[in-house]
């Protein structure tokens, strides 16, 4: 395994192409490659079995080689992935979503969310006629969020000046950057964990008055949904976005993003330049249409919220009998609290011994089924109670840091 490990590192800079999969994210016992995937299950390298809470880091909503994406997928490879001119399939997914997202008019596809992100940035700059961005806590890495943060080299300064992160519920300090002029448009989540100590509603009433802001300010507002897209049944007509960005669960596992939003701003995109290769390849764009089929024909977004729910619920009550850890979030996007990294480090590393995957946020996928998580609790109620016999093997992993 570490031999493996130092081949990779060879080859490889730290050793991944997505920094949260780095080795030093995860305690030193954890499985240093996994080879197959199905339904709500991971096997590694030597054939341990484990129930994902991770689900690719977001984008497994429906399970792992889920049969009908499967099978679609599958059918589209024999047929060809891309061509030389637009295929048919482009406009049914683009009127699938502008069905679906209110205030949706046209989209435009691409493979990571940081494309679709970076696009909607550069169309609000030019459509406002403004540079200032605010932003929230994280949304990729291109230059114009990074600059959002001082301790990322490489990234120039002028870019540093027009991008400020704004702090959550913090309604003055966003007050005071459109009052100074020049800001082109705000972009967040408009949901993330909300923990026991915020106050209640407080991110809905946050978000509500910088979409109050953007309006009197004439400033886009840009919903960034690639992580929260098809896991909440939300709308809020009186705070409809101007652009949303989606990614990660559409494809459920396939890489596809979108960019959608209303039509006088996305048909900009002719002047706009946003153009890429692989924007049509069909594998992803055949993958997102039998997502939301699927998504609709099994009511997943209902189920792994009632599975979430019920995972909750009993985690809930191992956290108030061993204190070990707490939980917090809503039923399709938890995540625990430690009250200190080792303590994370160590109920993870004990919790993958025995057969459950856990990261730093949780996510459910509709093949999860009542048994697993079940399982999954009697394992988290088992680790909680023995959890002061334990040691932490190797370093504490590095959970909150951009780079090693």
């Amino acid at each position: 395994m570490e031999q493996n490990l130092s081949e990779r590192l060879k080859y490889i800079p730290d050793g991944t192409q997505t920094l949260s999969k780095a080795h030093f994210k995860y305690p030193a016992s954890y499985p240093k490659y996994f080879v197959k995937g199905d339904g709500c299950y991971v096997w590694d390298e030597h054939g341990n079995k484990y129930i994902d809470f991770v689900c690719s880091l977001g984008p497994i909503i429906l399970g792992h080689n889920y049969p009908s994406i499967t099978e679609a997928v599958t059918k589209r490879i024999r047929q060809g992935t891309i061509f030389s001119l637009p295929h048919s399939s482009e406009e049914e997914l683009a009127k699938k979503l502008c069905d679906r997202f209110v205030g949706a008019e046209m989209a435009r596809f691409a493979k990571n969310g940081v494309d679709v992100t970076s696009a909607a940035i550069r169309l609000a700059r030019y459509v406002a006629e403004k540079e200032k961005i605010l932003c929230g806590e994280y949304h990729g890495c291109a230059d114009w969020f990074l600059g959002s943060n001082k301790d990322h080299p490489g990234v120039p300064d002028s870019i540093k000046e027009e991008v400020v992160q704004l702090r959550k519920y913090d309604n003055k300090q966003a007050e005071i950057q459109f009052a100074k002029g020049n800001v082109a448009a705000v972009i967040i989540e408009p949901y993330i964990y909300e923990k026991k100590s915020d106050r209640p509603g407080a991110y809905g009433n946050w978000r509500r008055h910088l979409a109050y802001l953007c309006r009197k300010y004439n400033a886009l507002l840009i919903y960034d949904e690639i992580v929260s897209g098809f896991r909440h049944p939300y709308e809020w007509p009186e705070e409809t976005p101007d652009l949303r960005c989606i990614g990660k669960a559409l494809g459920n596992g396939f890489p596809i993003a979108a960019l959608i939003g209303k039509k006088r701003y996305m048909e900009q995109l002719h002047t706009v330049f946003f153009s890429t290769t692989f924007g049509g390849d069909l594998v992803g764009i055949s993958a997102a249409i039998a997502v939301l089929d699927e998504i609709d024909n099994i009511n997943a977004i209902i189920l792994n919220q009632k599975i979430g729910q019920y995972f909750l619920d009993q985690a809930t009550k191992i956290s108030e009998e061993y204190r070990v850890f707490e939980i917090y979030g809503k039923s399709p996007r938890l995540f625990f609290d430690f009250k200190i990294d080792k303590d994370r480090a160590v109920f993870m590393q004990e919790c993958c011994k025995k057969g459950v995957f856990f990261g730093i946020p949780i996510f459910f996928n509709a093949s999860m089924e009542k048994k697993d998580i079940d399982q999954a609790i009697l394992v988290m109620d088992d680790v909680s109670k023995n959890f002061n016999s334990y040691k932490l093997e190797g370093e504490i992993p590095l959970f909150w840091t951009f780079k090693k």
